[in-house]
């Protein structure tokens, strides 16, 4: 197709018109298989090979009880025996989903690809898949350049009940209620202490201070 190849003010339907160069094949393809009883259309096994098959029905206007579609995934005796022992009619579902993409591939890479290169950069263009990939990247990269790291701290302790030889590690999550937020080191008692508290004793100053704190085990006794 010359042009654009979709008539954008009737539901967007696409144009198809033969390339000239292969026009005499195409009329020698089509006079053979109006001639015979049967035409197997053995094209890939793709929405592109189910248009071809169409495209292929439609030129020549075969009846569609004379036409046999049959689909493999290798190339071998085996595979090609059991599609032509299992043949099917064409999936128009599968044809209306490559023309659907292809219009979109017109509407969207061949009107704004020559637009994006000649305002942006040449060379540059624009595509139904591409662009909304280079959009998400965008978009991450934007979150991560405004995102504005801020300090918190995690208050862990060894705990240990009076007269247990084993410990156990817990983590402050909640005060009052709410979510512990600890954010800098504004009251002495948030940070966490690195000392290591006998075990035979009570909790030290931070855990009486907090005493209405929930605590959730970190991991298992040792």
């Amino acid at each position: 197709m010359r042009t654009l190849g979709v008539d954008v003010e009737h539901d967007f339907a696409p144009r198809y018109e033969p390339l000239k160069e292969r026009k005499r094949e195409l009329e020698r393809l089509a006079d053979q298989a109006r001639k015979a009883d049967t035409v197997w259309l053995a094209t890939d096994l793709d929405r592109e090979g189910e248009s071809i098959a169409w495209h292929i029905s439609e030129y020549a206007k075969l009846p569609p009880d004379h036409v046999k579609r049959v689909t493999f995934s290798e190339i071998t005796k085996q595979a090609i025996e059991a599609a032509f022992a299992h043949p099917r009619s064409l999936n128009l579902d599968l044809v209306n989903a490559q023309q659907a993409r292809r219009v979109i591939d017109r509407l969207v890479g061949y009107k704004l690809s020559p637009l994006v290169s000649s305002k942006i950069r040449r060379g540059l263009s624009a595509g139904r898949v591409q662009s909304v990939a280079v959009r998400l990247v965008v978009e991450r990269e934007r979150e991560i350049e405004a995102f504005k790291a801020e300090e918190y701290w995690t208050l862990t302790a060894e705990l240990a009940r009076q007269g247990e030889p084993r410990s156990f590690l817990a983590e402050l999550t909640k005060v009052d209620g709410k979510k512990a937020r600890i954010g800098s080191e504004e009251h002495p008692s948030a940070a966490p202490s690195r000392r290591r508290a006998p075990r035979r004793r009570s909790a030290p100053a931070p855990c009486s201070r907090k005493r209405r704190a929930s605590w959730d085990l970190a991991h298992g006794a040792r």
